[in-house]
């Protein structure tokens, strides 16, 4: 029998943390060096950056919670045994704050012997699998955890762990997740490592986890792929990151002195249950009062790169509750005997105990999209802002996604047949059809839905397209680029990673999507950027399966619709698989596509007229460095000047500007933004029915980006994904010398 649920790193009191150490790394082979004659002067050595400053953590918004086992009740009977209560969770949800919760990925052993797989992942009467469907349909997120090899805690690894055996179990999580069907495809899966802080991960465990992560993630047309993450903290994170720098992190940071404590992290008077995470607070050393539950950042620690760049993790669990119900240690459960919530639904909620409470920057850890969702649409008069958040049905059972305009102002949400909502944390694609201001996302049934607006700031309802079509891939990757006033053109990932595409002229219905093109296919966790070039073309980017970036276009000078014809921008791939893209015309000769490199940077390629496409070129300086998983936005000033928005590697906001001179295309030294300013006296943005002042927040490393300049406005104005004391807003904030960040209501 596996214990009820892996042993937790013993975290040091918090002013006796261990500090993490750098990873051993390999040594590299070193040119021969010539011999010097005595006395000669040694050659010049390059100058060191400057070291760094790490980020400063971040307050997320998100609560939820794990268990090593779905809650269980017991059958009536001569003979009760213990049976999945799934039920439980969802009055749960409906009684509390928490949106995600803990799923261990387990499934029988697919290779022998059968001891070749740790034991938690094959002890499927944990019974988080089986009832995904349920849980999902009750509005619940997931942060799946596959338990792995460590060295000194939870499943120790044998003597003969390497990357074959990494490969294994990286086919095992697959298999498993593959069976929950195309929903949870491209799902961050969070593979748990049980190491202490300090803990040096040797050579042959780091191989094994480099054989988990790539068989887990990397194409395959028999079974779905899925994002690697990694849960632990400390020492062996950094030497994971030097080997994966786009790994997503799920940090073990305890605000207690022990792993578990007694001490619940909600009020019991509250009703509904309540973590709110602004409210824990830390009063060590004394006389502090700060927030206990910041998520910190992590170095990569890449040989290459000194200083570090750094990854902010995706969450944290930051308490074990645990309590045996004697007189010291009152009950850990959920609800808290006596509380308000107890009281109320005793007759017909049971206490269920020892839980692990954690936070996140997004509902659902499992698409890793934080809230909320933007869409900029137009410029000027015809500027529209639309944004996304998550909520429930009005009956209150389906989990959906709202959607509202902001800007213009409206109090009026774009009307969604209540039958087929719209998808929690589905994209919002903006586009200008026939003149009229048109957003695109995915229905919960999977469908692509359409939304007009007219003239006077009026949105039609919003319904399917996408009736019969093969539908998009999970993560949803789509785009409309209008060739013409009269020519319209939809072009999305399928589930297969062929591009298709769908049609609207002069105001006619949508065609049925097309096979647009059958190969390459792309990558399982590419994103799309789809774009019109002077009413002759219309271009869709994408990663391909082997990582190359590749440029598919239609012209109107092909015979046949949609026969795109493809070209890759670069013969050895450089671009993070799931890198955000971002595609801008800014002229009709000219199309610039930007991405996040390998390395860090921004990287851009141009096409140009007569002359075709460049090769891909990184952006400024080795340290200018953007987060592995920042979301990118441009905006075309005038048809000389392009900006470009993205977030660095801290979360704080990076503006790149092009210049064209002639035919060439030039970027400018990046500026990186200052954040809010902290809640203290002195200047203030101005403040209005709409917009509040911004100190104290922080932008969401996991969030949207919208570039756009609305009518009236003299600058460029940016909008992202913001946190204000554990709560999700928007942000706003003019680009000019004189800007400063507010809050849009």
């Amino acid at each position: 029998m596996p214990p009820p649920r892996p042993r937790r790193p013993q975290p040091a009191a918090p002013q006796q943390r261990a500090q993490p150490r750098a990873p051993a790394q390999p040594a590299r082979p070193q040119a021969p060096q010539a011999a010097q004659p005595a006395g000669a002067p040694r050659p010049a050595q390059p100058p060191q950056p400057a070291a760094q400053a790490r980020p400063q953590p971040i307050l997320a918004s998100w609560a939820g919670l794990d268990r090593s086992h779905i809650p269980k009740t017991r059958t009536a009977g001569p003979r009760p045994t213990e049976v999945d209560d799934p039920a439980w969770m969802g009055t749960l949800i409906a009684n509390s704050n928490l949106r995600f919760t803990g799923a261990y990925v387990t499934g029988p052993a697919i290779a022998t012997p059968a001891n070749a797989f740790t034991n938690s992942t094959k002890a499927v009467e944990r019974g988080w699998m089986r009832n995904l469907a349920t849980l999902a349909a009750q509005g619940w997120g997931f942060a799946f955890f596959y338990v792995g090899y460590s060295i000194g805690g939870g499943e120790a690894a044998p003597a003969n762990a390497d990357r074959t055996r990494g490969e294994l179990h990286g086919r095992h999580l697959r298999t498993i997740m593959h069976q929950h069907g195309s929903r949870f495809a491209g799902s961050v899966v969070i593979i748990d490592n049980e190491d202490g802080e300090s803990d040096v991960l040797p050579a042959n465990l780091i191989q094994y986890y480099l054989g988990l992560f790539d068989a887990m993630s990397r194409p395959d047309p028999a079974l779905r792929a899925f994002r690697p993450g990694i849960y632990g903290h400390g020492q062996p994170i950094n030497a994971l990151l030097a080997v994966w720098p786009d790994l997503f992190i799920w940090d073990v940071q305890i605000d207690t002195s022990t792993t578990t404590t007694p001490i619940a992290p909600m009020d019991p008077d509250s009703d509904p249950i309540r973590v709110d995470l602004a409210a824990i607070r830390t009063q060590a050393p004394p006389g502090t009062n700060v927030h206990a539950v910041p998520i910190r950042s992590y170095p990569t620690v890449l040989p290459q790169q000194r200083p570090p760049a750094f990854l902010l993790p995706l969450g944290r669990q930051f308490r074990f509750h645990a309590g045996s119900g004697d007189r010291q240690n009152p009950p850990a459960d959920i609800p808290l005997e006596g509380s308000a919530v107890e009281r109320r639904l005793r007759q017909r909620w049971r206490r269920v105990r020892t839980w692990d409470y954690d936070a996140s920057f997004v509902r659902n850890p499992a698409s890793a999209i934080a809230e909320p969702r933007i869409a900029v649409i137009g410029d000027g008069p015809a500027f529209r802002l639309v944004r996304g958040r998550f909520a429930f049905s009005a009956s209150g059972t389906i989990p959906l996604q709202h959607l509202q305009q902001a800007e213009p102002p409206t109090l009026d949400a774009i009307l969604v047949d209540p039958f087929t909502p719209v998808e929690p944390e589905a994209p919002l694609m903006p586009a200008e059809v026939g003149a009229r201001p048109a957003l695109y996302t995915v229905l919960n049934n999977g469908e692509i839905g359409e939304a007009v607006g007219d003239t006077a700031g009026r949105w039609g309802a919003l319904g399917s397209i996408g009736t019969g079509d093969p539908p998009p891939r999970t993560p949803r990757a789509l785009g409309v680029a209008a060739r013409t006033a009269a020519d319209a053109h939809l072009v999305y990932i399928a589930e297969n990673g062929q591009l298709h595409a769908k049609r609207k002229t002069h105001n006619q219905a949508w065609s049925r999507a097309a096979l647009a093109l059958a190969a390459p296919l792309a990558h399982p966790f590419s994103a799309l950027a789809v774009c019109p070039r002077g009413g002759q073309m219309v271009f869709a980017l994408f990663i391909d399966g082997t990582g190359v970036l590749q440029a598919a276009h239609w012209a109107r000078s092909f015979s046949y619709w949609p026969a795109f014809q493809v070209q890759a921008l670069e013969q050895t791939p450089s671009l993070f698989r799931g890198t955000a893209l971002t595609a801008i015309t800014p002229r009709p000769e000219d199309v610039l596509v930007f991405a996040v490199a390998r390395d860090g940077r921004l990287s851009f390629a141009v096409f140009s007229d007569g002359s075709g496409w460049s090769r891909l070129a990184p952006v400024g300086a080795a340290t200018d460095r953007l987060g592995a998983h920042t979301r990118l936005a441009a905006y075309a000033m005038d048809d000389r000047t392009v900006e470009v928005a993205a977030l660095t590697d801290g979360a704080r906001l990076a503006i790149y500007r092009f210049d064209r001179n002639g035919n060439a295309w030039t970027p400018a030294p990046r500026t990186v933004v200052d954040d809010p300013p902290a809640r203290r006296p002195g200047q203030r943005a101005a403040e209005t029915t709409r917009l509040r002042d911004a100190a104290g927040c922080r932008i969401n490393p996991f969030g949207d980006i919208g570039l756009g300049r609305p009518a009236g406005a003299v600058t460029t104005r940016v909008y992202c994904a913001g946190l204000s004391d554990a709560q999700n807003v928007l942000l706003t904030r003019d680009l000019g010398p004189s800007g400063l960040w507010q809050i849009l209501a």
